[in-house]
């Protein structure tokens, strides 16, 4: 009987994501010290260019994290974040919105854990007549 890890198979590794902060055109809307209730950010349309900024607190390799993240509602498949910390969104149409990170070490296969942030953004009068 073999106990341990299979060399063949990617290696799967929880780790402790964090998204830091959230910025809609260089002002904070969530971050440790300020933080939205009930969990959602809620918005009005149009939306400055929106920015997340995530993390693993990883203190061996921490170069060696790579991310993934999507807006579910917006992106039907993931996109890497090749080597940056923050994802980018210039604009969100009225809508409701869930920003989810993913994170793996090197080498090691996606985790199913995710962290997410729900977007509610609100149309004008207008649009909703």
């Amino acid at each position: 009987m073999q106990v341990g890890h299979d060399a063949s198979e990617p290696r799967v590794r929880h780790l402790p994501l964090k998204i830091e902060s959230v910025t809609a055109g260089g002002a904070a809307l969530w971050n440790e010290e300020r933080t939205p209730e009930q969990g959602n950010l809620s918005l009005e349309w149009p939306t400055a260019p929106l920015e997340f900024r995530f993390t693993v607190p990883s203190f061996s390799a921490p170069e060696k994290v790579r991310f993934r993240y999507r807006m579910e509602g917006l992106d039907e498949t993931w996109r890497e974040s090749e080597g940056r910390r923050f994802a980018t969104f210039s604009s969100l149409p009225p809508g409701s919105f869930r920003f989810v990170v993913s994170a793996a070490h090197e080498g090691d296969a996606w985790s199913d854990d995710s962290i997410s942030l729900g977007i509610v953004v609100h149309p004008r009068f207008w649009q909703t007549v």
